[in-house]
């Protein structure tokens, strides 16, 4: 009987308050903008703008980068971490153990997130109505693009062909995947349009004063040219790499910094495009730190090793076999730059506090990695603090990029001289060969000077060296990635799951 009585009383208040209604009352303004809306004004364009750089931030997403990803399952870096049951994902990728179950959803982390990136990419190149009206406006889209291909890029390297959205989809669309080379030709697609509207000006700001993370005409060419050399590589299209070389000349940068100093200082002059971190906490406590840092730091069991060099969870923890190549070549100064020892940390940690001995945890090689140091003095108040920033196109790839461009168009002269300019900043003598002995040492300086910066097992895959060089380590027929998946990773089971009919997702071979 009460529920009655309520329900009675319910209807009558709902009555008298709809009798009660005057037109006035029911034209009411919306406490939010709607996508229609919201991307008319300068100051919303501006926020969407900078939403689209955050999906490269690992502030919410740290070890799902490229980083882990392009060293774990490389010759240069073991998983490493407390043990093997610690981030599991990360651990099958250097077993090569790789499954559509994703253990420990790392995986799953990588392709949903970076997937948001380009989805707020889409948003703004859809929805901004007035990009005729304002320089600032076409250099937004400009941007968007850039970066909207940056994510496609690190997601076709890793899981191949893509669902490929030009604009923001709608319910009623159907997400087909495409294969790999349309995907890369999409992206390409993207990037010659931003190119070509001339409107990326990195060195000036939009409406804040924030500038120098913002992507520049240099960046969209540096990744135009690499994007176009896998192209070239992976699908044996020969004339892209005379594209490449096209894009690649015109960044404008040269090899100016010392090599040590890269990652000691942020936007340093040979950084073409990198996110940027701080160790200040935002409104609400809010971290936006680089989180990676602690993830790669050295395993001290959290002791610190002196002022400069802290601890952290051990992982991407450098290979012998990297340091026997550097040591094969006599590149002591890109060696120590790289990685640190055991027995280094030890020693300086003996100047720093005498008398106490660490016990490394889960120490692998011996070996730990120099390049994402965990810095006190670049650390907030917690390990989600450290503003060291993430490098993702600096000069010396894309003299790597242009030198192996010039060797498979049949210029050994000027494959060498970009080469030799790389090697020249570590005080190596000069590369005389040709042809495929030339080849083999652009390749090889790749791996010294990239090491451990997330390139090495991709440029295996499209070098097709893959299965030659990671062979001895469990790269195989039968397990994944592998000789049957391609060098792709598995889609995670459940994004699977996620669609069904017209948005079915197919599985890699192999899994």
């Amino acid at each position: 009987m009460k529920k009655t009585y309520l329900y009675i009383g319910t209807l009558l208040f709902m009555l008298v308050f709809w009798a009660s209604c005057t037109k006035d009352d029911l034209e009411v303004t919306p406490s939010q903008e709607n996508q229609a809306s919201y991307y008319q004004y300068d100051e919303q364009i501006e926020a969407a703008s900078w939403a689209c750089y955050s999906g490269l931030k690992v502030i919410d997403r740290w070890g799902w980068t490229q980083i882990s990803w392009g060293n774990f399952t490389s010759d240069d870096a073991h998983a490493g971490g407390e043990s093997d049951n610690d981030q599991p994902g990360y651990h099958s990728a250097d077993y090569f153990r790789c499954t559509p179950n994703d253990m420990g959803g790392n995986l799953g982390n990588m392709w949903s997130n970076t997937w948001k990136g380009i989805n707020k990419c889409n948003n703004l190149i859809t929805y901004i109505k007035s990009v005729k009206e304002k320089d600032f406006h076409r250099q937004a889209v400009a941007e968007a693009k850039v970066l909207k291909a940056l994510y496609y890029f690190y997601l076709a390297r890793m899981f191949g062909g893509l669902p490929i959205f030009d604009k923001a989809p709608v319910p009623s669309d159907a997400i087909t995947r495409a294969s790999q080379e349309e995907t890369y030709a999409a992206i390409e697609r993207w990037l010659k349009e931003a190119i070509e509207a001339k409107s990326i000006d990195g060195s000036k700001p939009a409406l804040t004063n924030i500038k120098s993370e913002r992507i520049s005409l240099d960046a969209a060419k540096a990744l135009l040219g690499k994007v176009l050399i896998y192209e070239a590589s992976l699908f044996n299209k020969k004339d892209k790499y005379s594209e490449a070389i096209t894009y690649l000349s015109q960044v404008n940068k040269e090899l100016t910094v010392k090599f040590p100093d890269i990652f000691e200082s942020d936007f340093n002059d040979e950084s073409i495009f990198e996110v940027n971190y701080t160790k200040v906490l935002g409104a609400g406590n809010t971290y936006y730190g680089n989180y990676e840092i602690q993830l790669y730091g050295i395993r001290s069991g959290d002791v610190q090793i002196n002022e400069n060099i802290g601890c952290g969870w051990g992982f991407n923890q450098p290979s012998k076999d990297l340091v026997a190549a550097f040591q094969s070549q006599n590149d002591i100064i890109r060696l120590n730059a790289t990685v640190i020892s055991s027995d280094s940390a030890q020693k300086l940690h003996d100047k720093f506090k005498p008398n106490d001995v660490i016990s490394w945890v889960n120490e692998i090689s011996g070996y730990w990695d120099r390049k994402h140091i965990p810095n006190p003095t670049k650390r907030g108040p917690s390990w989600q603090t450290f503003e060291n920033n993430n490098i993702l196109l600096r000069m010396a790839d894309v003299k790597l990029l242009l030198a192996e461009a010039y060797n498979r168009t049949g210029n050994d002269n000027n494959a060498r001289i970009e080469l030799n300019k790389v090697r020249a900043r570590v005080n190596l003598p000069e590369v005389t060969s040709s042809g495929e002995e030339l080849y083999a040492a652009i390749k090889l300086e790749r791996r010294l000077e990239l090491a451990l910066e997330g390139e090495r097992y991709f440029d295996l895959v499209r070098w097709g060296d893959a299965a030659s060089v990671l062979g001895p380590i469990g790269y195989n027929e039968t397990s994944g990635p592998g000789i049957a998946t391609k060098g792709l990773f598995p889609i995670p089971q459940g994004e699977i799951n996620r669609n069904s009919g017209a948005n079915n997702l197919t599985q890699n071979p192999g899994y």
